[in-house]
């Protein structure tokens, strides 16, 4: 039983490993509330 329980967390794990995307932030706000180049500073910080 116990071997039974380790291979199913396993593959939980290992099927969540392998959906793994890119991740997106939405930011929603009001036109001409940040800067310019407000997004392509954080991108650059943040990779």
């Amino acid at each position: 039983m116990r071997k039974l329980i380790a291979l199913g967390a396993v593959a939980s794990v290992i099927a969540g490993a392998a959906t793994a995307q890119e991740q997106t932030l939405n930011i929603y706000n009001w036109s001409d509330y940040i800067a310019e180049d407000t997004i392509a500073k954080f991108e650059a910080e943040t990779g």
